[in-house]
């Protein structure tokens, strides 16, 4: 399998190592609208198109309404850490005034069932850019997965 660009995470060698998950959760407001709650995550979803570092995020709401959060995906711990101590769990913060549980996960394959990739970084002692590509092994509607 030939090492190539991973094009969809777009990824520096400078500071690429094993990309971190961090999974963020909230209580809502008792009996706040869950269309409100859906428009506010709409209305603040641009601001999480600027943050260096950031390739994908996931607004979650439980099904009874009652938890908010998020789903980060970071192109290294560090910068997860950063931006979500320094600018997520304040906003947090001052928004529901609760405190919100943040957790962090090394990250080290990814399935992209759009792109039909596998993205992983080899354990062996590449470069930290070493990152690679592999198709998803068989089609989707074989009933092997």
């Amino acid at each position: 399998m030939p090492v190539q660009d991973c094009g969809l995470l777009k990824m520096s060698e400078k500071n690429m190592k094993t990309m971190t998950t961090a999974i963020i959760q909230y209580p809502l407001p008792p009996g706040a609208p869950i269309d409100a709650v859906k428009s506010g995550f709409l209305e603040v979803a641009p601001f999480f198109q600027r943050p260096p570092g950031l390739l994908r995020k996931y607004f979650l709401l439980s099904d009874n309404g009652a938890t908010g959060g998020g789903v980060y995906l970071w192109n290294s711990r560090q910068t997860a850490q950063d931006f979500c101590e320094a600018t997520i769990r304040p906003m947090i913060k001052e928004r529901f005034h609760v405190e919100p549980s943040i957790t962090y996960f090394e990250t080290p394959v990814i399935v992209d069932n759009v792109s039909s990739e596998i993205l992983f970084k080899p354990t062996s002692n590449k470069s930290t850019s070493d990152w690679r590509r592999g198709s998803v092994f068989a089609s989707k509607d074989d009933g092997n997965h």
